[in-house]
Parts: structure tokens; C-alpha cells; sequence
């Protein structure tokens, strides 16, 4: 729990929105909680493709809906690496942190799952229009992930 860092709480209607850096993982992610009236669902169920066209997951009963949303990485940085106009996230000690937004959901995914299973470092290499999400297993085996512009 020390290792996270509430990046900011929106809510829209019925619906509230957390987002979280952890930067023990090099995640950030999304916690939403709906309360919705509208089409109960009577019995308790999983929808792996439900909000936002179909790229968020979504759990719930009734009339409370939940869900977590893996948005990008955490990607260690330097004051001169930052882009103008933008803002870092700071952690405790002090260290710059950037977030890489994964566009494709099924990379998301998959992302989170090479985190959970490994304990890993990510790293981001750019080669022209291809962007390599690349987790540096502790055990010296490199898993990565492939982006196209």
C-alpha cells in the first residue's frame, strides 16, 4: 500500500474514477465503482469487455458495478527527459516517473499479467514508428511487448 500514489478521483453521474501509480509494479491503473438504477443485473456476473466499447472489464450485482483498468507503464526518467508542458509523477525519495499510455487493451492485458506473474522492471526502447514495452525479468530473461504506430 506505501508503494502507490492516488493520482487523481473523478466522478461522472454514478460513476467515480481512481486512478493509482505503483511504483512497485511500474503500473498505473484505474479503479472505477458505478452505481447505476438503470437494467439491474440479478444475478451476480463477469463482463471481461463491458464499458467504454468494450474495453474495460466490469464486475457486479444489482445495483454496484466495479472494475480496474490497467492504463500504462511507469517509466523511470531524468528533469531533462521530461517534455514541456508536462508534469512528472514524484515518489517519496524523490524520482522522476513518467507514464507510457498502452494504447491496444490486449497489450494492457497482457502487460498485467507478465507483472503479476514475474517480478520485473520495464523499460521503454523507440525505434522510429515501433515502441518496445520491454520487462526485464529479475531472472535475466527479457519478455517484450511490440507497438505499431
Amino acid at each position: 500500500m506505501f508503494n502507490r500514489k492516488l493520482l487523481f478521483a473523478k466522478r461522472h453521474r454514478g460513476t467515480f474514477l481512481f486512478a493509482f501509480a505503483n511504483f512497485k509494479t511500474q503500473e498505473c491503473y484505474e479503479w472505477y465503482v458505478q452505481f447505476s438504477l438503470n437494467k439491474p443485473w440479478w444475478i451476480p456476473r463477469y463482463d471481461p469487455y463491458f464499458l467504454n466499447d468494450g474495453k474495460w472489464p466490469l464486475a457486479g450485482w444489482l445495483f454496484f458495478y466495479f472494475g480496474r483498468h490497467t492504463r500504462g507503464a511507469i517509466i523511470q526518467c531524468l528533469e531533462s527527459e521530461i517534455p514541456e508542458g508536462k508534469k512528472p509523477i514524484i515518489d517519496k525519495a524523490g524520482n522522476l516517473y513518467m507514464i507510457y499510455n498502452l494504447l491496444d487493451d490486449d497489450l494492457a492485458r497482457k502487460f498485467r499479467r507478465t507483472i503479476l506473474q514475474y517480478n520485473c522492471n520495464v523499460e521503454i526502447e523507440k525505434d522510429g514508428d515501433t515502441v518496445t514495452v520491454v520487462n526485464r525479468v529479475q531472472s535475466r530473461r527479457w519478455i517484450s511487448i511490440f507497438l505499431k504506430k
